[in-house]
């Protein structure tokens, strides 16, 4: 467990990492060989003792055949871990957490009680409210220990789908699904990549969190029409209520075709989206 060594979220920096979507990075190098849609890590539980850390796989069918092969990619991904990472890492970190925690949008008063309590358990007084966000200082021997620990020694593989033959697996006592277990060996197994983008240094981050405008003494109603070029109108509205520094770009996009609703054009149309999305990744990250 981390919890002793909150201020650094070793784990947390490592979650970071492994779910950056930019060129080069682990999901880019999958993606881009057809064996992977998504890669999201996360740490849950974590308590006092212990921590589970985990990398979610969305794998594609030829992904579902090259199991060995993925996981000697992450391995792979996790030994350019080990040998150092840069410390413009560790600042950019910092600062998103800080800007997270200073416009953090509120929540319900008993949802936020019931976190400040829990937070109480695992904090020091005096970083209860910033403790989830804290990051002090870079500690990359920690980083280096923790990526260290992701081998093969120390890891559990779980491959779950629908192409299996269960008539033979063996069938666990409480909900009885259906199982089985073997030793993988991936040390002769090449790797998608030998190396690895890590996230470049962001220079979006923003400094200057000043709002323009003035607090209205009544909100405005309607947003206004900047400009209609080839059809594609652009509306404005400014936050005259709330005063934060935060922009939000909507995107809509409408057509003027009739569409035969059923269940199995919703089902396209919801391929198409994800297809556009997926190619844009990289982009848009």
């Amino acid at each position: 467990s981390t919890r002793d060594r909150y201020q650094f979220k070793t784990l947390e920096l490592l979650s970071y990492l492994i779910n950056y979507e930019g060129a080069g990075g682990l999901y880019s190098v999958l993606a881009n060989a057809g064996l992977a849609l998504s890669v999201v890590s996360s740490i849950s539980p974590e308590t006092a003792s212990y921590a589970i850390f985990e990398v979610n796989i969305y794998l594609t069918d030829d992904g579902f055949n090259s199991i060995n092969q993925i996981v000697s990619t992450v391995l792979k991904f996790m030994e350019q871990v080990q040998a150092g990472i840069p410390d413009w890492i560790f600042d950019d970190y910092r600062k998103i957490q800080k800007i997270s925690f200073n416009y953090k949008e509120g929540s319900d008063s008993v949802r936020g009680l019931t976190k400040m309590v829990e937070q109480m358990f695992w904090f020091r007084p005096r970083d209860i409210l910033f403790g989830p966000f804290m990051i002090s200082r870079a500690d990359k021997f920690r980083i280096q220990q923790f990526s260290r620990l992701m081998n093969m020694d120390n890891m559990l593989v779980t491959l779950a789908a629908d192409k299996f033959d269960v008539s033979e697996m063996q069938s666990e006592s409480w909900y009885g699904t259906n199982f089985s277990t073997e030793n993988i060996e991936v040390s002769n197994v090449e790797p998608v990549a030998k190396s690895f983008e890590l996230p470049p240094h962001n220079r979006y981050i923003p400094t200057n969190f000043r709002v323009k405008g003035k607090k209205a003494p009544e909100p405005l109603q309607e947003p206004t029409l900047l400009t209609s070029k080839l059809g594609i109108p652009v509306w404005y509205k400014l936050d005259d209520t709330f005063m934060f520094p935060k922009t939000i770009y909507r995107l809509f996009i409408r057509s003027n075709m009739e569409f035969e609703t059923s269940a199995e054009k919703e089902v396209w149309f919801y391929i198409l989206i994800s297809m556009f999305d997926h190619d844009l990744k990289e982009i848009s990250y």
